[in-house]
């Protein structure tokens, strides 16, 4: 029982690592994204009206 168990822990680990960084960098570019389209919005809006 413990064999498999924790070949499945160490196996679950790297991908669950991968999982919370990819979570973060997608989050990092959200922010960015919608930043930087507020950012556009609030500086071209002016100078067209």
């Amino acid at each position: 029982m413990e064999g498999p168990k924790a070949s499945e822990a160490v196996r679950a680990r790297p991908l669950e690592r991968a999982a919370v960084a990819a979570g973060i960098a997608l989050a990092v570019f959200v922010i960015l994204a919608v930043s930087i389209y507020v950012g556009v919005l609030v500086i071209v809006s002016p100078m067209m009206g």
